[in-house]
C-alpha cells in the first residue's frame, strides 16, 4: 500500500492589502496583492492623472504660443485652432482670424449717434452723419510718412466688440487720399483702452490700390477676442505730400446675437489598438458672457463614433493666452466598442464663448 501524505491545514485568507497583518501565517488574497503592488509599484491614480494633465497643457501651450499644426502623442491629440481644422464636422461656429471658434458672426451696425468721435480727420462730424456721398467729409493729414485716424471713445464704463468696419471714399474722383494719381490705401482697425496713448492693438486691416471712385470699402475677419473702450481706423497712402488720408463715412458693426455652436473632433488618429474606457479632454475656453460650465458649455466624448457621453468640465484655474484650462475625464465603457474616438463640445442657451484649442488621451 502506499504510504500515506499526511494532511495539511489550510490557512486562512488574509485580505490586508498592506500585507503585514500575520503574514507569516496567512495567504494574501489576489485583491490584497493587486492593491499592495498598484499602491507600492505604481504611482497613486492621482499622481497619474495629475501628469497626463501636465503633459496636454504642455502640448496646448506650445501649440498656442508656437504656432504649431494640429498633432499626436501616445494615445492622444491637440489641436491650437492654428488653422481651421473641424470645420466640416462642426456647426454654426466662425472660424476668428485670431485663431480660435466663436458663436458669433454676423454683424450690427453701431448706430452712428453711440460715442463720441475722436481723430486727426476733420470735420469729425461728417464721418458719421450718414452722408457717404460727400466730396470732402473728413480731412486728414496731407505728408505721407503721417496718418490720418478717425474713431469713436464709446464712453465711460463702456466698451464693444466690434467684428466689422465699413469705410466710404469721398465723392469724385479722389477715391481715399484726395489724388487723382494712382496710390496703395492702407487701413487698420484699432482697439485701446487708454485712447491710443500707449494702448494701441491692431486688431486688423487691409490694403489696396486706391480706385479713385466713390466706394466703400469693407474690413471683416477682425479679431474679437477683446472688447475696448476706443475704436478707430488709421489710414496711410502712398501718394505723397498732396495725398489726404480722406473718408465721407465710417460705420461700426459689432457681432450678432450668439447661436448654439458645436465643435466635433477629427478621429484619434491613430486608432487606439482597443477600445478605451477613458476619454480625457482638456479645453481653452473664454465666456464672453456670463457663462456656467456644464450648464451653458458642455462636453461629450465616443469611442465608437456616434454614441455620445457627456463629461463634468471643471475649471483648473489656469489660463493661456486668456482663455481658462478646463478638464474633464469622460467615461465611455458603457458605450458599444470602437476605436473611433472624439470629442464634442457645445455652447447652449446663445451665450458667446471661444473655443481656443483642445487636447484629447484615453484610458
Amino acid at each position: 500500500s502506499k504510504p500515506s501524505l499526511g494532511s495539511v491545514a489550510p490557512l486562512d485568507v488574509d485580505t490586508d492589502a498592506t500585507l503585514t497583518a500575520n503574514s507569516d501565517s496567512r495567504i494574501a488574497s489576489q485583491k490584497a496583492v493587486k492593491a499592495y503592488v498598484d499602491a507600492t509599484v505604481l504611482p497613486p491614480q492621482t499622481q497619474i492623472s495629475a501628469l497626463e494633465r501636465d503633459v496636454m497643457q504642455s502640448y496646448l501651450l506650445s501649440a498656442v504660443n508656437g504656432g504649431w499644426a494640429a498633432g499626436q502623442f501616445t494615445d492622444g491629440s491637440y489641436d491650437g485652432f492654428n488653422a481651421d481644422t473641424i470645420a466640416a464636422n462642426s456647426t454654426s461656429q466662425t472660424y476668428d482670424p485670431g485663431k480660435f471658434y466663436s458663436n458669433f458672426n454676423a454683424h450690427v451696425m453701431v448706430s452712428a449717434a453711440v460715442g463720441t468721435a475722436i481723430g486727426t480727420m476733420t470735420p469729425i462730424a461728417n464721418g458719421f452723419d450718414g452722408n457717404t456721398a460727400q466730396a470732402q467729409a473728413v480731412a486728414g493729414p496731407t505728408v505721407i510718412a503721417d496718418y490720418g485716424y478717425l474713431g469713436k471713445d464709446w464712453g465711460a464704463g463702456v466698451t464693444k466688440t466690434i467684428s466689422k468696419v465699413v469705410v466710404w471714399s469721398i465723392t469724385g474722383n479722389t477715391g481715399y487720399d484726395g489724388t487723382t494719381g494712382a496710390s496703395t490705401i492702407t487701413i487698420r482697425v484699432e482697439g485701446s483702452t487708454d485712447n491710443f496713448a500707449t494702448s494701441i492693438v491692431d486688431l486688423g486691416g487691409i490694403s489696396f490700390t486706391d480706385a479713385n471712385i466713390n466706394i466703400s470699402t469693407t474690413i471683416s475677419g477682425l479679431n474679437t477676442s477683446t472688447a475696448y473702450r476706443y475704436h478707430r481706423i488709421s489710414m496711410t497712402s502712398t501718394q505723397g505730400a498732396a495725398g489726404y488720408k480722406s473718408c465721407s463715412e465710417l460705420e461700426f458693426y459689432t457681432p450678432q446675437a450668439p447661436t448654439n455652436m458645436t465643435l466635433v473632433s477629427n478621429a484619434l488618429s491613430p486608432a487606439p489598438a482597443v477600445a478605451p474606457a477613458q476619454v480625457k479632454t482638456m479645453v481653452l475656453w473664454k465666456p464672453v458672457d456670463s457663462c456656467t460650465l456644464n450648464t451653458d458649455f458642455t462636453a461629450e466624448a465616443t469611442r465608437d463614433g456616434s454614441t455620445w457621453t457627456t463629461g463634468t468640465l471643471t475649471d483648473t484655474g489656469l489660463t493661456i493666452s486668456g482663455f481658462k484650462v478646463l478638464w474633464t475625464a469622460i467615461d465611455v465603457s458603457a458605450q458599444p466598442s470602437g476605436t473611433t474616438v472624439k470629442y464634442r463640445l457645445k455652447t447652449l442657451n446663445t451665450k458667446a464663448q471661444q473655443v481656443k484649442g483642445v487636447a484629447m488621451t484615453i484610458a
